[in-house]
């Protein structure tokens, strides 16, 4: 068991008069294979905005990448907070209003499965990944994991964040 992450490219389009419910039992299921998202906040840490949770969207394209088992995400995730925020990734869940704004805040405080980041949060966290990645490379080198954790990461808010698109954790 691991830690998927599917990007979506917008824009992002309501499917009206739809709601998983009357879309059927598989509607999870075959939802990125079709092209559809439905935002989800199981873990309430409201990175979706705008989107409305529960509803379905059409989206521009799909794309997946497997960002490890749930412990070697958490292990990426804490050298992205030990590096670009210089404390661990517990200081920053117990003092949240003291973190926000800093680099990654919004993915280093945010839950590691079944949750969506929206359009909004992606372009930032696409803005921090793009301006301290020579950081990453000089900390980490070429061919490290969380390099290419990093890289990944950077292309998919990148694309969402550009489009109005969305990344949804699974």
């Amino acid at each position: 068991m691991g830690l998927d992450i599917t990007y979506y490219k917008g824009p992002l389009f309501k499917i009206e008069n739809q709601t998983p419910e009357t879309l059927g039992e598989d509607f999870y299921d075959v939802a990125c294979d079709n092209g559809w998202l439905v935002p989800s906040n199981h873990n309430g840490f409201s990175r979706h905005a705008p989107l409305d949770i529960g509803v379905p969207y059409e989206t521009q394209g799909a794309w997946s990448f497997r960002a490890g088992s749930y412990s070697s995400y958490n292990r990426y995730r804490e050298r992205l907070c030990l590096l670009f925020v210089e404390v661990d990734t517990r200081v920053v869940w117990d003092n949240q209003d003291k973190y926000r704004g800093k680099p990654f805040f919004e993915q280093i405080d945010f839950g590691d499965n079944e949750d969506t980041i929206g359009p909004e949060v992606c372009a930032k966290l696409a803005r921090d990944y793009e301006e301290h990645r020579d950081q990453a490379v000089e900390a980490w080198g070429q061919g490290d994991y969380a390099l290419q954790t990093y890289d990944q990461f950077l292309l998919a808010f990148k694309v969402a964040g550009e489009s109005g698109g969305a990344v949804d954790y699974h």
